[in-house]
């Protein structure tokens, strides 16, 4: 989904989109350096269990993980937090912008 980024200002226009527009790349970079570490927090988990974490998110509950309760907890924990990255660097990411 795009949306489109309508800005209206009474003075410096130009400079008011360079600035939201340089804003929202900081944070869409700030977001990728999330997901990376996201992603560092999450392999040790799939190289246990041999498994992708969505697979994990989809099909296991805690009794099947050595780690029991507290293993299923940190690992579901960690991937709803990098799906939450990942949409909003994909909303920022689908952003236009109309001057």
């Amino acid at each position: 989904m795009t949306a489109t980024l309508h800005i209206s200002a009474q003075r410096g226009g130009e400079e008011t989109l360079r600035l939201v527009t340089s804003a929202v790349e900081h944070e869409v970079q700030r977001l990728e350096m999330a997901l990376l570490a996201a992603d560092r927090r999450l392999l040790p988990f799939e190289e246990r269990y041999h498994i992708t974490s969505e697979v994990f998110y989809t099909t296991m509950t805690a009794e099947d993980l050595s780690g029991g309760d507290n293993e299923y907890i940190r690992w579901a924990g960690e991937y709803e937090l990098r799906e939450r990255l990942r949409e909003r660097w994909e909303n920022l990411r689908s952003l236009r912008y109309d001057y």
